[in-house]
């Protein structure tokens, strides 16, 4: 199937060069990037992995040319893409700062303890926990999308027998801490929209 539209696009783009000539061809936007496709396509028939699946992805961008309605989605979102990018220079600053302080607050509490374990099984575990800056980073992007932010704040409220010995202990700043972070977060992230 690769292989035919391989032959279709070529034989398109060869049939646009003769009709237009190569100069005609080529001095439309759209013309250059269906050829570079074409080309792109031709080189990577001998591959078969994650780059040339994405190659053939990006054959649906040829239908942007074909639909006015698609064309000016994408004329938008060119444009818009400096903004988001701003967008997500800040979110990803604001995750650093709570991320520090995450690690700072919640850093040696012991996820894998049987209370956490038992009573908060979507909660700290050893993938999602603040004992260093890595997982901190990541808990708090999973929790931007606000799945589970309620479990991890009560899980990092929790105080176990025996916690005071070695400073393992939850803090009541768990409730002002996320509380914070998501109303920061959603307040960033309705920018995007």
């Amino acid at each position: 199937l690769n292989i035919l539209f391989v032959v279709l696009f070529a034989c398109e783009a060869a049939l646009k060069i003769v009709a237009y000539g190569v100069r005609g061809y080529l001095s439309d936007v759209w013309s250059k990037f269906d050829f570079l496709l074409v080309m792109a396509s031709i080189v990577a028939l001998p591959f078969n992995g994650p780059g040339a699946s994405i190659l053939r992805t990006l054959r649906l961008l040829r239908l942007i040319n074909r639909f006015e309605g698609m064309r000016v989605c994408a004329v938008t979102l060119f444009f818009a893409l400096p903004w988001l990018v701003n967008i997500l220079a800040l979110m990803l600053v604001v995750v650093f700062m709570f991320a520090v302080a995450g690690v700072q607050l919640f850093g040696r509490m012991h996820y894998d303890h049987d209370v956490f374990l038992a009573a908060y099984p979507n909660g700290l575990n050893a993938n999602l926990n603040f004992s260093d800056m890595y997982y901190s980073f990541f808990l708090l992007l999973s929790l931007s999308t606000y799945e589970g932010w309620s479990q991890m704040m009560e899980s990092c409220m929790e105080t176990p027998a025996g916690c005071e010995s070695d400073g393992s202990c939850g803090t009541a700043a768990a409730v002002p801490y996320f509380l914070l972070f998501m109303v920061v977060s959603s307040c960033i992230l309705a920018n995007a929209i």
